[in-house]
């Protein structure tokens, strides 16, 4: 080949070859000893391996400082209260709540969350409202050998352990309004009301007791205000004592029991009691009874009492047969069941069947009979002439029916609750036995009638067809407790003090300070300062142990006849003593009873006679004799006269008692069942 035609690479190669080796390691030199090829990328910048130790240490130094730093670096942003937002809407809205909002929109709509910090969770409690219209009616009487031992221990401590157990007592009345409690739980703020939910299941009575101040004779002043305890054998929860029930069950129970007793709640039985004249609840329109009316009520409670031994009797077979038909040994209660015989027939207002017809033989034309075949048609039955007969008395008494007035009688099992019988330290008084037949008393419905107040089952009873709801009797509800602590002699003035459910018992969603007050209070009393400004009864003055009168008297011949009463086994005994100065007014005497037994009794009054006088025609008494007398006691001398004594009031009406126990039909010593 002709050098001439090779080309300039050709002719270069040898040099090209030895340039780029050289340029490569010059490269390389570069790149090991003045640069790192191995770096990594962190936060925007290059970093070789041996410098990520020293800058992940740098940065781990910054962070821990900031968190031991007092001021923290964060945006202050509040967070809202989800949880209490959400109990606060359920509370209020049960039905109505809202979806929350998609987690993007980072958390719960605004709706949701109150404007006000963690919301108004301490509600507005309002207070029951004073009982009024206060009526009293004293008395004495005796009880009854047939109390239970129990009970009879209790009324032993009230009025002394003494044969015969002769006591005075004053019984109270009022009237307590259940509309006015209802609108004072709707009234309010919206946001700060009792939910609905919470108390349309607590209506109801937990107790009626009375509030009573003693007159100081000397004085005139009335004394220091007593709240009496209820006496033995009545159902009543005291509003300022906790009840601290040991389980939910527990509680429920004892909320159950109450709502099932109402009718006892709020009017309470009197002492079982011997003797012939009857007790009877204070009225304003009633009068007395006589002989004839004391007949009659007698005769209805007596039909009550043996309706009732009649029911319970059933109810324990029924309990029973429960029992023994249950696999594991324990009732199974049919809650909400019709009894089978009534069904076909059209309930009344008081959520009860329509009485049969009186005077059928219990079969229609075809041979098809009507009688009740089990025993729940047989409890059926007897209630329905259980009130009935409760009306009769009622309408005998002149005491207007309410809406307790044709309740169903609970029954009662006898044994209490499950979890153990309810005592003193609780501030619940209750007698032995259980709280009746599930479901309570009354029929769905709620307080009267349909969907007025919620429409609670086992409250205040409406009918039981939906479609054609009944008006409920009076709301306002007779109430009366009574008071076997008083002293013969002695004045005293009452009010009557009525406690409800509590619609905060046993409720958690509430304020940290208001479940502390209310947690374990079952019984919400009236407000301390209405209740002081309410009114007294007026003044009861409580017989003496005994009364006299001067019926004869001569200041000439120096002496006087007294006649002495004094009560004696449920009854008033008088018994006439010739007196002089100087003389005892009154001694022990020898007196005969029916039985042909004779007894003594001391008769003697404690004052002595001082003198007999001739009266100022005009003056004391109209002129006769006056007697002046002294009580050792007192030192004080008083003075008496014929024409005053003779128709003193107190006289006419031991006369017209007397008079009217004599008339009864009874034979003496008969056992009387209780009054109410």
């Amino acid at each position: 080949m002709n050098p001439k035609d090779t080309g300039f690479f050709l002719k270069n190669i040898e040099k090209l070859v030895l340039g780029a080796s050289v340029l490569l390691l010059l490269v390389l030199a570069w790149w090991f000893l003045m640069g790192n090829p191995f770096t990594f990328e962190m936060r925007g910048q290059d970093v070789g391996a041996g410098e990520i130790k020293t800058m992940v240490e740098s940065k781990a130094k910054r962070l821990d400082g900031r968190l031991k730093a007092e001021e923290s670096s964060l945006p202050d942003r509040p967070t809202p209260a989800y949880s209490k937002a959400i109990i606060q809407e359920m509370a209020q809205k049960p039905t109505s709540l809202q979806s929350l909002a998609p987690l993007a929109l980072a958390g719960l709509s605004s709706a949701l969350i109150p404007d006000e910090g963690d919301g108004p969770l301490a509600y507005n409690l309002p207070r029951p409202p004073v009982a009024t219209s206060i009526l009293t009616r004293k008395g004495h009487a005796v009880l009854s050998d047939n109390i239970r031992t129990r009970e009879m221990q209790g009324f032993i401590r009230l009025i002394g352990n003494r044969e015969p157990r002769d006591f005075p007592y004053v019984s109270v009345a009022a009237t307590f309004d259940m509309d006015e409690w209802v609108q004072r739980l709707q009234s309010g703020s919206k946001d700060t009301r009792v939910p609905p939910r919470w108390w349309n299941s607590m209506l109801g009575l937990t107790g009626v007791m009375l509030q009573r101040q003693e007159l100081d004779e000397v004085t005139g002043q009335w004394g220091n205000e007593v709240l009496i305890d209820p006496i033995p054998g009545q159902l009543a929860f005291k509003p300022a004592v906790a009840f601290k029930a040991t389980t939910n069950k527990h509680a429920n129970e004892t909320v159950q029991l109450v709502r099932a007793s109402q009718e006892q709640i709020a009017r309470s039985d009197f002492p079982q009691t011997q003797g012939n004249i009857l007790w009877s609840p204070p009225n304003e329109d009633a009068q007395e009874l006589d002989a004839d009316g004391q007949r009659k009520l007698a005769k209805l409670n007596g039909k009550i009492v043996k309706l009732k031994e009649q029911i319970q009797r059933l109810q324990e077979q029924m309990l029973k047969a429960r029992e023994t038909s249950s696999p594991t040994g324990r009732s199974t209660p049919d809650r909400g069941r019709q009894p089978s015989g009534t069904r076909g027939r059209t309930p009344d207002p008081s959520g009860r069947a329509a009485p049969r017809g009186r005077g059928t033989t219990g079969r229609d034309p075809a041979g098809r009979t009507d009688a009740p075949q089990t025993p729940q048609e047989r409890v059926a039955l007897l209630q329905e002439q259980l009130i009935d007969t409760k009306l009769q008395r009622n309408e005998l008494l002149g005491i207007e029916s309410d809406v307790l007035s044709k309740q169903n009688y609970a029954g009662e099992y006898g044994g209490g609750t499950e979890s153990g019988g309810f005592g003193g330290p609780d501030g619940f008084n209750a007698p032995s036995g259980g709280y009746g037949a599930p479901g309570g008393y009354g029929a769905p419905g709620g307080y009267g009638q349909k969907n007025v107040y919620g429409g609670a089952p086992g409250a205040y009873g409406a009918g039981l067809d939906p479609n054609q709801p009944a008006e409920p009797e009076s709301r306002k509800i007779k109430v009366w407790a009574h008071d076997l602590s008083i002293k013969a002699g002695k004045t005293y003035r009452y009010r009557v003090v009525v406690s409800v459910l509590n619609p905060l018992y046993r409720q958690k969603r509430v304020e940290k300070e208001q479940q502390k007050e209310h947690y374990d209070m079952i019984a919400l009393g009236p407000d301390s300062q209405e209740l002081a400004a309410s009114p007294w009864s007026e003044p009861v003055r409580v017989d003496s142990d005994h009364y006299f009168f001067m019926v004869k008297g001569s200041a000439k011949a120096q002496t006087a006849t007294v006649e002495i009463w004094e009560v004696h086994n449920g009854r008033w005994v008088n018994k006439e003593f010739d007196v002089r100065p100087g003389d005892p007014i009154g001694q022990i005497v020898d007196m005969q009873l029916h039985t042909g037994n004779s007894l003594e009794l001391d008769m003697n009054v404690g004052l002595v006679v001082v003198d007999l006088v001739k009266a100022a025609a005009g003056g004391l008494g109209g002129g006769g004799t006056r007697m002046l007398y002294l009580d050792p006691v007192s030192n004080r001398i008083s003075a008496r006269t014929v024409e005053a004594d003779r128709n003193d009031p107190d006289r006419i009406r031991l006369q017209n008692e007397l008079a009217l126990e004599s008339e009864l039909a009874l034979a003496p010593g008969d056992q009387v069942s209780p009054g109410y």
